[in-house]
């Protein structure tokens, strides 16, 4: 009993050293460590938990698990390993990342219907930390006009009228999306094929 008391209050003092160390003493000159990630959206209609995960780097849960793994890292000792399970690697600010991100959500904006949205970031830097801040300005979206399809077989498009009639997820007024076009093409495609028409693809 006096042993595993002795263990935890070894535990909880090691925690506490962890929480005042400095998470980025080791960090090599002219790298920083990414402290916080924010993106606004100027459109509330805009999903933002999705776009979110095009955000290629996010900050660590907490300074404290990249102390912890800078202390255990490359230890044999088995006690360090243990304690190193509770780290994780620092997340390095990467330049090239940003970019990144920011095209990957300017033509995930695009596929989603708005061809004008302006993707911007911002990066603010203090003692080796960095806050980095990713603004959309989605713009006026693009709507279907008109959803047709043209088929040279008679049969087939009178199939496909009344088809569309009860089961298209493409309605004219709509915005347009990628995603929803792609699925109503292979929606399309199923529809033929279950009808005897093998040929037919999704292009």
């Amino acid at each position: 009993m006096k042993q595993v008391i002795k263990y935890n209050i070894l535990l909880i003092l090691i925690i506490v050293g962890f929480t005042a160390c400095d998470a980025t003493k080791n960090l090599p000159d002219g790298k920083y460590l990414v402290r916080k990630v924010e993106l606004d959206i100027d459109d509330k209609s805009v999903n933002k938990a999705e776009l979110s995960g095009f955000i290629r780097q996010k900050p660590n849960d907490s300074e404290f698990e990249v102390a912890v793994y800078d202390w255990s890292k490359g230890s044999h000792s088995w006690f360090k390993k243990m304690i190193g399970k509770l780290g994780k690697p620092p997340v390095i600010y990467d330049e090239r990342e940003k970019i990144r991100s920011v095209n990957d959500m300017t033509i995930e904006m695009k596929n989603k219907g708005y061809l004008n949205a302006d993707v911007k970031s911002s990066v603010d830097s203090i003692a080796k930390r960095v806050d980095i801040r990713y603004r959309i300005i989605s713009n006026e979206p693009y709507s279907i006009r008109n959803y047709q399809i043209d088929i040279s077989n008679e049969q087939v498009d009178r199939m496909l009228e009344q088809r569309n009639k009860r089961r298209t997820i493409i309605k004219s007024g709509d915005i347009f999306d990628m995603y929803k076009l792609m699925e109503e093409k292979e929606n399309l495609s199923e529809f033929l094929r279950n009808r005897g028409y093998y040929t037919s693809t999704e292009d």
